[in-house]
């Protein structure tokens, strides 16, 4: 796994971290069942909202997408942050994006 923290978050910079097997069919797996390689690719517009964005190669296939995470989200985007949010859990990268205070604006 590759990390390029750059505001708002505990670990700035780029970071990398291993991860066992496990964890790596546990996210393919996932990223089949929501079908992100078929996601539309690239950027999708944001404005003052945080940006999501989800690099992935499986098989040969590569996909670069990212959306607004709000409430109202498309079901793309909702896809997309599910995925995003099962990437943080299994990854446990809370160490990198730290407390809320890291995540406030100073």
């Amino acid at each position: 796994m590759h990390w390029n923290g750059e505001r708002f978050v505990h670990r700035k910079g780029t970071a990398s971290k291993r991860i066992a097997t496990a964890q790596l069919q546990a996210l393919v797996r996932r990223a089949d069942e929501l079908r992100i390689l078929s996601l539309p690719p690239g950027t999708h517009p944001c404005i003052d909202l945080p940006l999501v964005t989800v690099e992935l190669t499986v098989n040969g296939r590569s996909i670069s997408v990212a959306h607004c995470r709000m409430s109202n989200a498309s079901p793309d985007a909702r896809r997309l942050l599910e995925f995003a949010e099962f990437i943080d859990r299994t990854l446990a990268i809370d160490a990198w994006i730290g407390g809320i205070e890291d995540r406030r604006m100073r």
